[in-house]
């Protein structure tokens, strides 16, 4: 009886080593990882920071969906704007305030949504009460 047991085991144990093979291979063979920061810098108040594994040629705005955070949009595509994060909307900490992007420490130069990723880049995003400044 025991032989029957370990008989009908022994795939079962083999099985479960095999995914969690897959599952640690899955994650050691990220293709881009990057550091990510959701910054709130009219309250000084951090809404995310880790590292998030993208594919390639996912962009800065795959980096801000990949949060979980509550994202509201304007527009689509490539071109979509960031409208509000967690509810801090736009224009809510003034005429000038808004959403805005970086990359290695500058200001983005394209659309978020055209932004290609490599591994190892560090993406902000920040609430800004001028976001234009941030630019300059």
């Amino acid at each position: 009886m025991r032989k029957w047991l370990v008989l009908l085991l022994f795939p079962i144990l083999i099985g479960c080593s095999d995914s969690e093979k897959k599952a640690e291979e899955y994650v050691d063979s990220c293709p881009v990882k990057v550091e990510a920061t959701v910054f709130d810098h009219a309250n000084d108040r951090s809404l995310y920071e880790g590292e998030v594994c993208l594919d390639e040629g996912e962009t800065a705005l795959d980096v801000l969906e990949s949060t979980d955070l509550t994202l509201t949009f304007e527009g689509s595509g490539e071109m979509v704007y960031v409208a509000a994060v967690e509810g801090i909307r736009e224009k809510s900490a003034g005429g000038a305030s808004g959403w805005v992007y970086g990359v290695n420490g500058k200001p983005g130069d394209v659309a978020a949504g055209l932004k290609v990723l490599e591994n190892g880049d560090e993406v902000e995003w920040r609430f800004e009460k001028n976001a234009m400044a941030y630019f300059e």
